[in-house]
């Protein structure tokens, strides 16, 4: 009975008709390729690829057009000597056109990256010129392109590339595979 219960509950989240779902929140998981100005091991500029990670919170304003505010993580990496990060919140215009399978959506919008590196060393040269440590706020675009495939009338299931760019050279190229739920 419990069972029958939770697969009742399950289906209504997922099919239940929204007379007016002006909002959603999305999650997803991707594959990002960054070229950070952070300095590794070996004295050269951060390039690399790493697991994205990002939410986000959208609202329909017209029928065409949503704004979006979300949190990306870029790069999250530890190696033997040091720790690499690259994330921050953005927000964005998303411009759409829906049809019964879904919605295709482009974006454009700005975020402000924090990115750190910390070197494990005992290097004097490099602790003296305090160049063991790195950490800036950057200014970045983004614009992307994507598309919100239905799994229901309140989700869907979203794939998307998102290019960002910015301040010191910062490149990112961002695929995702992400769950969307309207309400």
């Amino acid at each position: 009975m419990i069972t029958m219960m939770r697969r009742l509950a399950i289906t209504s989240l997922l099919f239940t008709p929204l007379v007016e779902a002006n909002h959603y929140i999305v999650g997803a998981l991707g594959y990002a390729e960054v070229d950070l100005p952070l300095v590794t091991a070996s004295g050269e500029r951060y390039d690399s690829q790493d697991v994205a990670v990002s939410v986000a919170y959208g609202y329909q304003f017209h029928r065409q057009w949503y704004v979006e505010t979300g949190y990306l993580q870029l790069a999250d990496k530890q190696e033997s000597n040091a720790t690499y990060e690259a994330r921050g919140p953005y927000v964005a215009i998303l411009g759409k056109a829906g049809n019964q399978t879904g919605e295709l959506f482009y974006r454009v919008g700005v975020m402000s990256m924090d990115t750190r590196s910390i070197l494990d060393t005992t290097d004097e040269e490099c602790i003296s010129a305090n160049a063991c440590n790195s950490a800036k706020s950057i200014v970045a675009g983004m614009a992307g392109l994507g598309f919100d495939y239905y799994l229901g009338t309140a989700s869907m299931l979203r794939v998307e590339y998102t290019y960002i760019g910015g301040q010191d050279d910062v490149k990112a190229h961002v695929v995702n595979l992400g769950w969307r739920y309207n309400f």
